[in-house]
């Protein structure tokens, strides 16, 4: 069981239904589970009896559409008024052919990223009407894909460990994966895949509200003077429905990493696991 949901980030309810559907199927998928059912908690604005009505049946139906895709029913829920419009789902599963925690990794694997970063950044610009529509339209749609086929990918792949990447960030969620371990990681910075116009948001100031807390997780890590500073900082931009991060043999990435690419994922090889304590940032 696991239980996840936030405001709404996007005026489209039905839309706003499927990402908080995604992002909450996402811990099951990054344990090995399969859900079979969910909880919903709606929080609604008061506003006309016939608005609330419009607004609770597209955002179920936009929830109901995701589970359906995989095999699993909306069950029951609960609403209640309040000032703005929020979702949480509680997610229940099965467990599926393996199982995963964030800690299996051995030396020689490599960390393979599935989706790009900066949803926090483009989501924060757009609150401010300073994102190009292109590029936000990529952010949602990426938002609204599911990471199923990703983990089954992982999975016949010989996957270790296996999260998912959401508020705590890249950085964060990978430092959850590696503390308390006898091995490091090295990370390639130009490897990792970034949504178009994420650099250019952070460079004009524009950040998600956790990104000062998120940056405290920079202190673990032996981050190169040549790093770029603002693409180091989309590596702790919380994540709203990000992408699966799991470290597969080195002998079995390539092949993992086209498999990905080929059902759909920006994904990307990332960096590597070392044999020491260093935990290295480099260009």
């Amino acid at each position: 069981m696991t239980v996840d949901g936030f405001r709404s980030m996007v005026d489209d309810v039905y839309k706003f239904g499927r990402i908080t559907a995604h992002h909450s199927l996402n811990d099951l998928f990054a344990m090995g589970g399969r859900p079979t059912g969910a909880l919903a908690f709606v929080t609604l604005p008061v506003m006309a009896p016939e608005l609330i009505e419009e607004d609770l049946f597209q955002l179920l139906s936009g929830v109901s559409s995701v589970l359906t895709e995989h095999q699993a029913s909306l069950v029951g829920g609960h609403s209640a008024e309040g000032a703005d419009l929020s979702l949480a789902l509680t997610v229940v599963g099965e467990p599926g052919a393996a199982s995963f925690v964030k800690s299996g990794s051995v030396v020689n694997d490599q960390f393979i990223l599935t989706k790009p970063l900066g949803t926090g950044v483009l989501l924060a610009g757009a609150m401010r009407g300073e994102v190009n529509g292109m590029n936000l339209k990529s952010c949602l749609s990426a938002m609204d894909q599911s990471n199923a086929a990703a983990a089954k990918i992982f999975v016949a792949s010989g996957a270790t460990s296996m999260t998912d990447v959401t508020g705590f960030g890249f950085l964060g969620h990978l430092w959850e994966m590696v503390k308390g371990s006898q091995f490091g990681v090295r990370l390639n910075i130009s490897a990792i895949p970034i949504f178009e116009g994420v650099i250019e948001l952070i460079a004009g100031g524009i950040t998600s509200s956790l990104q000062e807390s998120n940056e405290s997780v920079l202190q673990e890590f032996a981050v190169d003077s040549q790093v770029d500073a603002t693409k180091l900082k989309a590596l702790v931009d919380p994540q709203t429905s990000g992408g699966l991060l799991a470290t597969v043999p080195k002998n079995l990435a390539p092949d993992c990493l086209r498999k990905l690419q080929g059902a759909g994922y920006a994904a990307s090889i990332v960096g590597d696991v070392v044999d020491s304590a260093e935990r290295a940032v480099e260009p």
